[in-house]
């Protein structure tokens, strides 16, 4: 089990405050925010996002399946303290989705309140989406907690039969990190404790990440 929590992630549309003003609204000071990863299907919209306030921006072109190998990447930095609080971003159309992730450090040194955490996560091969609940089990999870399923692609709907006691998420935005902050509202108004999100295209890995509310 892992220890990287989701603070808070939410959309912003284009009439609203820019990310930094969204974060010093909770009380996050964009300084704070060790390194951010800003994807939008041009660079130049990847930077109108940042707008120059963190110290360590990456900016990425949108290409499928690489949010979600973002996230990944986000957590295991996280996990292994080589960053304390991070920061995604994802334009989609003309709304911007982010999430604010940190490790315990970051809980205790910015006195943050954590809502979700990001229990653990796999890359698998492209044809091991029935293989996953074996996957959660010897990985100490039991696969009947899992009741929502979002994916891209089809996977949230493709992953029921392999996870009878969940449904998937069908409603919600397109883009990875706005299927994340979906998935976790779901959570919160079905008062169940985890959900899978998948993301991967035919012939590519299958990234599976299990949040924990």
């Amino acid at each position: 089990m892992s220890d990287i929590f989701w603070i808070t992630g939410s959309d912003l549309s284009e009439s609203q405050p820019t990310l930094a003003a969204a974060l010093n609204h909770i009380g996050v000071l964009p300084g704070w925010v060790e390194i951010a990863h800003l994807i939008a299907d041009q660079i130049e919209l990847a930077r109108e996002i940042a707008s120059g306030v963190f110290p360590i921006t990456f900016l990425w072109p949108l290409h499928a399946g690489q949010s979600g190998f973002i996230l990944h990447d986000v957590c295991r930095s996280l996990l292994i303290r080589e960053q304390n609080l991070a920061l995604l971003a994802e334009k989609d159309q003309d709304v911007v989705h982010f999430a604010l992730m940190a490790s315990p450090q970051a809980l205790g040194r910015y006195n943050l309140m954590p809502h979700a955490h990001i229990a653990a996560w796999w890359t698998l091969a492209p044809s091991a989406l029935t293989a996953l609940p074996q996957k959660l089990e010897k990985s100490g999870f039991d696969p009947e907690l899992v009741r929502w399923i979002s994916g891209e692609g089809g996977l949230g709907q493709n992953a029921i039969v392999t996870f009878p006691a969940a449904q998937p998420v069908e409603q919600g935005p397109d883009s990875l990190l706005g299927r994340l902050n979906f998935l976790i509202r779901r959570l919160d108004e079905t008062k169940c404790s985890h959900g899978l999100l998948l993301s991967g295209l035919a012939g590519a890995p299958l990234l599976a990440t299990l949040v924990e509310r």
